[in-house]
């Protein structure tokens, strides 16, 4: 689904430990990250969607907007 990108998901010099690995400069790159779970698991059949909740304003996106609110989403295997 959609998430945050890596060059809008700005955290600074924040310790992420093993996550670390995903950091470029002071942003994370949660694509990335999620492709290495997924790959960890064995998965070969998958898609990260493309869409930035941060740029996208179809989104819900605190980092965004400042405001707190909900998201949800499910996986749905076919």
């Amino acid at each position: 689904g959609a998430h945050i990108k890596g060059s809008c998901y700005e955290i600074g010099d924040m310790n992420l430990g093993e996550f670390n690995a995903y950091k470029n400069g002071g942003f994370f790159d949660i694509t990335a990250a999620l492709r290495a779970e997924i790959n960890a698991l064995g998965v070969k059949n998958y898609e990260i969607s493309e869409i930035c909740s941060h740029c996208d304003k179809n989104y819900f996106s605190y980092r965004r907007d400042g405001k707190t609110g909900r998201f949800a989403g499910w996986v749905i295997k076919r």
